[in-house]
C-alpha cells in the first residue's frame, strides 16, 4: 500500500492489478473470520452437532424384518428419536443422523440394547437373533468404547412398571420390584445388589451408579403399603449408601440427558416422600419436596415436568398455583418455555399485571381499598370460616405474621363468607394479626383473583403488581425484606 502510488505512475496496469489483489486479500481475510464465527456457532448450537453415524449390524438367523435405533431428543417432554430400518439379506448397512447424544438404543423384537457412540462414526456389531444381548459382539473401535459398556447392560428385558404419585412418575424394572417383594429384609435385599464396577468412562459410570440407585430406592417403593415412615428412617439412618445419595454432588446437572439420571430424581422423590419430607398427602407434595430438596438446572427440571405431567393428568390447578412464581425465579427459560407452550392460553393469569383493585368493609365498618397502600409490599390471605385449613394457618404461622408486620408489611384477610356473625366470632377466637376485611359473596373478586381453592396467598409489591418469593426460598423473611428495601 504504500507503494501503491509509485507503482501508479510507472504503471497504471500493474498499479491497477495490486488494487484488485488487495481488495481479493481483504475479502480472504474477512471470510476466513466468518468461517470461524460459522464454527463457533455450530459448536454452541447442540443441534448444529447432528451427525451421521454408519451403522454396519449383522444378526445371524434373523427372524424380524427390521431394527429400531433410537435415542432421547427431549427427556422433559418424553419425546424419542427412532429409526425403524429394514434387515435385508440378515443384516443392515445404513447411515443414520443423530444428535449429540453419547448412546443410541438399538431394539431387535423384545431385546433392547444400547450402545456407546460418542466419537465413533461407525458402529460394527454382529448378534444371534435368539440371544442378542448374550451374543453381541462389536468390532473396529467401537469394541474398546462398547465392551466395558456391555458388561453393565442387564438381559433382563421386562416392561418397566410406573408407579406415580402427585404428578411424579416413577419407571421401575419389573425385576428389581419382584426382587425386593421376595427377600425378608432390607439387608437381604441390598445383599442381592451388586456395586457398579467403574471404569475410564465417565458417562457410563454415571448410567451405572444411576441405576443402582433406582435398584436401591426400589425397595421402598415395592414394600411402601408394608413399611411406615419410622420403618423407613430407622432402616436409612443405619446405611451408609443413604448418606452417600443425598450429597449434593450426586444430582449433576449434566446429566439431564441421560434417562436413568432423571428417572433417578423422580424415584428419588418418592422415596423423600415416603419418608416423610411432606406431611400431607395433596398434589402439591411432589413439588413442594422437588423444590425443597433439589437445586439448580436439576431443580427446574424436575419442577417443570411435574408441571407437564399435572398437564397430561387433566390437572392445570397445579401451575395455575405455582407456574408464575417458577418462571420469575427460575434462569432455566428452555425448561419455563416449554411448559408455556404446553400449556397456552390456559395459563392466562398475568403475573406481571397489576393486583386488581377492591374495596370492602374492615372489622370496624369502615371501607378499605387495596389501593390504600400502594408503596407498600402487601400479603394477602383469603380465607373462610369453614375452611379448615386457612384457621390452621393463621395459627401456626401467627408468630411469623407478627415479624412480617415488624418489617413493613402489609396483611390483609379476606374472608369470602356469606354470614358476617359468624366471620366476627372466628376472628375473637383465630389469631389474624392485619388488617381483617369482609368480602361476603363478591363474586367478581373471586375470579379476579382466582379464588377456586381456599387458603389463596398473594403478594403485591410496591408499585402494586403480583410479586413471587423464589420457589423454595428458605427465609420466608429474609425475601420479604428483600421486596420491602426494593
Amino acid at each position: 500500500e504504500q507503494n501503491l502510488a509509485a507503482f501508479r505512475l510507472s504503471s497504471p496496469r500493474l498499479a491497477s492489478l495490486l488494487i484488485v489483489f488487495n481488495i481479493m486479500s481483504k475479502l480472504l481475510q474477512v471470510i476466513r473470520f466468518g468461517s470461524a464465527i460459522i464454527i463457533l456457532l455450530f459448536l454452541n448450537n447442540p443441534i448444529a452437532l447432528a451427525r451421521e453415524l454408519y451403522l454396519d449390524i449383522s444378526i445371524n438367523n434373523a427372524t424380524e424384518n427390521e431394527i429400531a435405533v433410537s435415542y432421547p431428543e427431549n427427556l422433559l417432554l418424553e419425546e424419542i428419536k427412532t429409526y425403524k430400518i429394514p434387515i435385508k439379506d440378515n443384516s443392515i448397512y445404513t447411515i443414520v443422523q443423530i444428535e449429540n447424544y453419547p448412546t443410541i438404543t438399538i431394539q431387535y423384537g423384545t431385546t433392547k440394547f444400547e450402545v456407546f457412540v460418542e466419537g465413533l462414526d461407525k458402529i460394527q456389531c454382529s448378534f444371534e437373533a435368539s440371544s442378542p444381548l448374550s451374543t453381541l459382539q462389536f468390532e473396529g473401535d467401537a469394541k474398546a468404547k462398547n465392551e466395558p459398556f456391555l458388561n453393565t447392560q442387564q438381559s433382563n428385558n421386562a416392561p418397566d412398571t410406573i408407579i406415580n404419585k402427585g404428578f411424579v412418575f416413577v419407571h421401575l424394572s419389573s425385576h428389581d420390584l419382584k426382587n425386593a417383594t421376595t427377600v425378608n429384609n432390607f439387608d437381604e435385599f441390598m445383599q442381592s445388589l451388586s456395586e457398579p464396577a467403574t471404569n475410564s468412562n465417565a458417562f457410563i459410570n454415571a448410567k451405572a451408579r444411576y441405576r443402582y440407585y433406582i435398584s436401591l430406592l426400589t425397595y421402598f417403593m415395592a414394600n411402601q403399603s408394608k413399611l411406615s415412615t419410622t420403618d423407613i428412617q430407622k432402616i436409612t439412618q443405619n446405611t451408609t449408601i443413604f448418606n452417600e445419595i443425598a450429597q449434593p454432588a450426586t444430582f449433576d446437572d449434566k446429566w439431564l440427558t441421560m434417562p436413568e439420571y432423571v428417572n433417578f430424581i423422580q424415584t428419588y422423590m418418592y422415596y423423600m416422600y415416603l419418608k416423610g419430607s411432606s406431611t400431607g398427602n395433596s398434589d402439591l407434595a411432589m413439588y413442594e419436596i422437588a423444590a425443597k430438596h433439589l437445586q439448580d438446572e436439576t431443580r427446574t427440571w424436575m419442577l417443570c415436568k411435574i408441571l407437564l405431567n399435572a398437564k397430561a393428568q387433566k390437572n392445570d390447578e397445579l401451575a395455575r398455583k405455582k407456574f408464575f412464581s417458577l418462571k420469575q425465579s427460575s434462569p432455566y427459560k428452555q425448561y419455563i418455555k416449554t411448559v408455556e407452550n404446553a400449556y397456552g392460553n390456559e395459563l392466562s393469569f398475568d403475573p406481571d399485571g397489576a393486583a386488581p383493585n377492591f374495596t370492602l368493609i374492615n372489622d370496624a365498618g369502615q371501607e378499605v381499598s387495596l389501593s390504600d397502600y400502594k408503596g407498600r409490599v402487601i400479603y394477602i390471605s383469603f380465607w373462610a370460616t369453614w375452611c379448615r385449613p386457612c384457621l390452621a394457618n393463621f395459627t401456626r404461622t401467627e408468630g411469623i405474621r407478627h415479624q412480617m408486620l415488624d418489617k413493613g408489611v402489609v396483611l390483609i384477610n379476606v374472608s369470602l363468607d356469606s354470614n358476617e356473625s359468624t366471620w366476627r366470632r372466628t376472628m375473637l377466637r383465630v389469631p389474624m394479626p392485619g388488617i381483617n376485611l369482609f368480602a361476603s359473596a363478591d363474586t367478581l373478586l373471586k375470579l379476579k383473583y382466582d379464588l377456586s381453592r381456599l387458603p389463596s396467598y398473594y403478594i403485591v409489591d410496591k408499585k402494586g403488581n403480583f410479586a413471587y418469593l423464589p420457589e423454595g426460598a428458605r427465609n420466608i423473611l429474609d425475601e420479604f425484606e428483600k421486596l420491602v428495601n426494593e
